[in-house]
């Protein structure tokens, strides 16, 4: 009898209990990788079944008949076979390119299992005792067992290689390998160690903590599965090649739950959103977005069942802080293969469907039209790519009349494409938010500022009567704290006096103590600032009190109700308004002036400049400068 030494087996028993345990208790994201980490999980522990049977067949070779250790040893190196088959499986089934394996490579690859499993069966296996205190198997088949398993290893680290996951995953999967590489050829150097076990139960461990655990793919919040697996069902689903639709459901109010509300409100009107998702047919539901639930539907009935469902209770109200609130919301409906073909296109068409959604329609249907629409925008980011890449943006320059001096003496510099190919015609307004949305503005801005400190410090604009030139600066640019310092750059680039620099931001922007340092930091530096479209979404008299302004410039909807004579109202409201600015000391300019009357009126209420059609459209470098010296030297 020998002695019994099974602690290299009990610690990888513990390491494979404890990745069990968590394993079981957690939910699983229905993938087939997942499914195949379970077989390899099986194989593992019967393979330290196998491994702990041997070693007590074999310290007990007096009592235990031969045959019986031969079949126990011949079953363990079947086992570590399918350990290590299976977790080739498993490694195919992560590829997130093909999201199966090649089945002729799969084939030829399953020829060194089937070898080592024949080895096993069917060469020969005989025990060596060493100084009677150690017992081991010896024998073709152990050698077999070895030489086969390794050229599996290999091959795992060339699919590892070549596969596409995350570089850090394919690093703990190498480390896992080479760890249980390096526990064989110990093993067979020193026979009586018995460290397999354990070099596969620390090979398990690794890779469970790279890609199984389940933290990785679960939102705490919710305990709904995250945006990292939802894109993993759905890479498998788009590779399975059969229909189905993904269903959206966003909270549009979320933000405004917060600040009314707070963050626990929030929270808890989103785990009660998805607990009733869960509750449609027990889907699985996806944390889409920090706003935004996703889940799949494999046929279009069950689609419309849970459609009406949903249709039904976003109609209602939820509770929050103990009252019934009604919360804006809406689902979209994807089918796929319909509109899109790839992770991309799928992302990128529901976040537009949930940015156009038609309002009051609870449950929007992803249709041609919407398609249509969102190729459109793609093609146009593609253009506005192209444009700012190969300097394909043009700034028009329109004049703004000052009253006081009664002429021209600044101008508002407007940019459009120059080459918009088969596009058609594409007006800033179109293409200025949906540079926003893509990350696009601030480089179109520093095009514009460049080309407005070209074209004044080339052509001696001042002494035309142009005192400055108005550039407008996106919400998105106004908060970015680098701005004062490259607005520097570029004016010390060109030599331009920064007082030729007037700068515009909307009545849109929103407010924050970003956009108030770098307001004051623009104006300390000696360029002026403009509040324009005033009047245009609401009052933004907490910006004129909030931030020093020079100009106010009235938007031509504030402006154009006021010359209807029977609506004596809004008279009245655009006089005292003008009156009010006028008393803060800031100057007021009028846009979208288009006819005389227009005129007439809005120097009759007191503004200090005029700017629109009535005056002049938007004009070229070359054009402009004519029209300046055309009317400026007249001076009209």
């Amino acid at each position: 009898m020998f002695e019994l030494n099974i602690r290299f087996q009990l610690a990888a028993l513990i390491f494979v209990a404890v990745i069990l345990f968590d394993f079981l208790r957690s939910k699983k994201i229905p993938t087939v990788a997942n499914k195949k980490f379970r077989v390899v999980i099986i194989c593992t522990v019967i393979n330290l079944f196998c491994d702990i049977t041997t070693v007590y067949t074999i310290t007990h070779m007096d009592t235990v008949p031969d045959t019986v250790n031969k079949i126990a040893h011949r079953a363990l190196y079947i086992s570590i076979a399918a350990v290590v088959q299976s977790f080739y499986k498993y490694i195919c089934a992560l590829d997130s390119d093909k999201g199966t394996e090649n089945k002729i490579v799969s084939a030829l690859c399953n020829l060194p299992f089937a070898a080592a499993v024949a080895s096993a069966l069917f060469l020969k296996i005989y025990f060596v005792c060493d100084n009677e205190k150690y017992a081991y198997s010896q024998g073709a088949a152990v050698v077999a067992m070895f030489f086969f398993v390794g050229i599996l290893l290999l091959i795992i680290i060339s699919t590892t290689v070549r596969i596409r996951i995350p570089a850090e995953n394919k690093i703990m999967i190498l480390c896992g390998v080479g760890i249980w590489i390096t526990v064989c050829i110990i093993q067979y150097f020193v026979p009586n160690l018995l460290l397999t076990g354990l070099g596969i139960s620390v090979m398990l461990l690794l890779v469970y903590l790279a890609f199984e655990n389940p933290g990785e793919y679960t939102d705490h919040q919710t305990g709904c599965y995250n945006r990292f697996a939802f894109d993993s069902v759905l890479n498998e689903k788009m590779h399975s090649e059969k229909p189905f639709d993904i269903i959206s459901v966003v909270i549009d109010e979320l933000d405004a739950v917060i600040t009314r509300f707070g963050y626990a409100e929030s929270h808890r009107l989103m785990k009660e959103m998805a607990d009733f998702l869960t509750s449609l047919s027990s889907k699985n539901v996806y944390v889409y977005r920090d706003d935004c639930f996703a889940f799949f539907s494999d046929n279009e009935g069950t689609t419309e069942t849970v459609c009406c469902a949903i249709r039904k209770r976003l109609g209602g109200t939820w509770v929050l802080q103990g009252m019934p609130v009604a919360v804006s919301a809406h689902a979209d409906v994807l089918r796929f293969p319909d509109f899109a073909h790839n992770c991309a296109e799928v992302n990128d068409i529901l976040k537009y469907a949930g940015e156009h959604v038609e309002s009051g329609k609870p449950v929007n249907v992803i249709d041609k039209k919407c398609a249509d629409g969102f190729k459109h925008e793609t093609e146009l980011v593609a253009l506005l790519k192209n444009a700012v890449e190969n300097d394909g943006f043009d700034v028009y320059y329109q004049p703004i009349y000052n009253l006081e001096k009664e002429k021209y003496t600044s101008a508002e510099a407007l940019i459009r494409l120059s080459d918009t190919g088969s596009f058609g015609q594409v007006s800033p307004d179109e293409f200025i938010p949906v540079a926003e949305k893509n990350g696009l503005i601030t480089d179109i801005g520093n095009i514009v500022l460049k080309k407005v400190c070209r074209f004044i410090s080339g052509n001696r604009i001042n002494e035309l009567g142009i005192d400055y030139v108005e550039v407008n600066l996106s919400g998105v640019q106004i908060v970015n704290s680098s701005l004062p310092d490259d607005i520097m750059a570029v004016l010390n680039e060109h030599n331009v006096p920064s007082h030729f620099l007037n700068f515009e931001m909307a009545e849109t922007a929103e407010t924050s103590n970003h956009m108030a340092v770098n307001i004051h930091r623009i104006r300390s530096g000696g360029s002026g600032f403009s509040l324009e479209d005033f009047g245009k979404v609401g009052s933004g008299l907490s910006k004129i009190t909030d931030n020093g302004f020079d100009i106010i410039k009235l938007d031509k909807s504030l402006v154009q109700p006021c010359l209807d004579r029977e609506n004596k109202k809004a008279g009245i409201i655009l006089e005292s308004l003008i009156g009010m600015i006028r008393q803060l000391g800031i100057e007021i300019a009028a846009e979208g002036v288009e006819t005389e009357e227009m005129a007439n009126e809005l120097i009759a209420d007191g503004v200090n400049y005029l700017q629109g059609y009535y005056y002049s459209r938007p004009l070229s470098e070359g054009k402009f400068l004519e029209f300046i010296k055309q009317h400026n030297m007249k001076g009209t």
